[in-house]
């Protein structure tokens, strides 16, 4: 009866990721944080500049986070609810921590700057911990694809520590990678749902 129980709970999950909208906006803001990281790789360390996108860009990813989570919100309204229903969640559930990926990723880079002996091990460290949590939302909702996601994550960040000497460059390339990763796993996800449900026709 549990394992039953907790197979209806990890199906209804689920649903809310049925769609690819998440993995799509996550995986855009993470290109975002690659892209950025990678111009700061050439800031002269003690720069004004470098300690201008230590404020920065943690509040820039904060506010992505946020502003994700009301256009994801906004998205299914107009695009999945019309075609495969809503599911009314109660507070906290599918999995509000799903909210923290982005969120962690500002801290990583936050502490990228604030320790910076850490910088010869951040890609790894990084690639370990987007994998754990990808691996632990997979866990959750029951999704291959979260799996996937974070074991390719996991190898991004190894590979950069192992092959990029420059340490940011290797941290843009951990997140540059995973969010491409995601961003093209969240639009195949989503035009395959949009081809597979159309909107009802109102007769």
């Amino acid at each position: 009866m549990s394992e039953q129980m907790d197979k209806v709970v990890k199906e209804t999950y689920r649903y809310f990721y049925v769609d690819g909208l998440v993995e799509t906006a996550v995986g855009l803001l993470f290109a975002f944080i690659g892209l950025v990281l990678a111009g700061w790789a050439e800031f002269e360390q003690g720069s004004w500049l470098l300690k201008t996108a230590v404020i920065i860009l943690p509040i820039l990813i904060i506010g992505g986070t946020f502003g994700i989570k009301w256009l994801v919100g906004s998205l299914k309204e107009r695009i999945t609810y019309p075609r495969t229903g809503y599911v009314a969640y109660r507070p906290g559930e599918p999995n509000n921590k799903r909210w923290l990926l982005p969120l962690f990723a500002a801290l990583l880079v936050l502490l990228m700057f604030l320790f910076p002996a850490w910088l010869n091990k951040m890609a790894f460290v990084q690639g370990a911990l987007l994998a754990f949590i990808l691996g632990i939302i997979g866990y959750r909702v029951a999704l291959a694809r979260f799996y996937l996601s974070a074991g390719i994550a996991f190898a991004i960040g190894l590979l950069a520590t192992l092959f990029v000497a420059n340490e940011v460059m290797g941290s843009a390339i951990t997140f540059g990678g995973t969010g491409v990763l995601m961003l093209l796993m969240g639009l195949i996800v989503f035009t395959t749902y949009l081809r597979q449900h159309p909107i009802p026709e109102i007769s």
